[in-house]
């Protein structure tokens, strides 16, 4: 199935830039709007401590953790257009924190962070006849991230230079490998609308995990965000002939 998408993949890129009317190159940043975390478990006891997660509301699952501007993604992108069709391409870096809450057996917080590499490839197709006008978006996000998963060691070391954990016993780092996070390379499926204006495209894209490969950790997650590309620079400015006039 991997390879076939790679094949695919480059099925589209070629076609799309034979057949484009203007090949552009641009930038690409953007932060998380939204994300939801869902872990459907009454407790878990990870194999590499003593300490059991209780979910701190019976019935609610073990995590249900909603994060707003957790994280954002800045990169490249590379788009070509063909009347109301385009297809782009954009390698990013993305960076993401989330914080999670636990009330039982006792308080602890802990901090489940990511660095990841990730490649959206994506068609767009334009509602309307104006080269401006809203489009929508359907594709496929490569992600190969680094986690890390520890205790919070609360403000007070951050601000006030006390011990890592003053007033907590430590129990440990990577309690959720495999439930929320692991470090395999996986596909996201994304789903969006966007606005061009001039040189920018603007829009706000869906994405979640698609379980095609090895990547088959257990939490249910989604996230909702902003993506704004700026296209520098375009086939178009090379091509586009200039007159001089003379009186």
């Amino acid at each position: 199935m991997r390879l076939f998408l790679t094949y695919l993949f480059l099925f589209c890129l070629t076609s799309s830039a034979a057949y484009a009317q203007q090949l552009s190159l641009g930038i690409v940043v953007g932060p998380n709007i939204i994300q939801q975390m869902k872990l459907d478990r009454a407790f878990y006891a990870p194999d590499n401590t003593y300490h059991t997660y209780l979910e701190s509301n019976q019935g609610q699952g073990l995590v249900q953790k909603i994060s707003v501007l957790n994280g954002g993604h800045v990169g490249a992108v590379l788009f070509t257009d063909y009347k109301r069709f385009g297809f782009g391409i954009e390698p990013q870096f993305h960076y993401q924190r989330t914080y999670l809450h636990f009330e039982r057996p006792f308080q602890i917080d802990r901090i489940i962070g990511k660095k990841s590499f990730r490649m959206p490839a994506y068609f767009t197709y334009r509602l309307f006849k104006k080269p401006e006008s809203a489009f929508v978006i359907l594709g496929l996000n490569l992600v190969k991230e680094k986690n890390w998963d520890i205790q919070n060691p609360g403000f007070d070391y951050y601000l006030n230079g006390a011990d890592i954990y003053s007033n907590q016993v430590e129990v440990g780092p990577d309690h959720f490998e495999g439930l929320l996070y692991d470090n395999s390379a996986y596909w996201n499926y994304m789903v969006g609308i966007g606005k061009k204006s001039g040189k920018w495209n603007s829009s706000i894209r869906f994405q979640s995990n698609l379980n095609i490969t090895n990547h088959e950790i257990e939490a249910e997650i989604w996230q909702l965000e902003v993506s704004i590309n700026f296209l520098f620079l375009s086939t178009k400015d090379f091509t586009e002939k200039h007159f001089l006039y003379e009186e």
